[in-house]
């Protein structure tokens, strides 16, 4: 027969679980943020150089 799991077991499995969430939550914050970030930075420089290739 199988043993029951300890509480130190199932808080070390939920405390591990818990941290990987806010982690991957955390990451894809910041992945958004920074790819927002650089969108605008581009946009910005694309439009100050237009004028200094011939564009509008």
């Amino acid at each position: 027969m199988k043993a029951l799991p300890t509480i130190r077991s199932r808080l070390t499995g939920l405390l591990v679980a818990v941290a990987l969430a806010w982690g991957l939550g955390v990451s894809a914050a910041v992945w958004l943020a920074v790819t927002s970030e650089v969108d605008e930075l581009l946009d910005e420089t694309l439009q100050a150089a237009a004028p200094v290739l011939g564009g509008c």
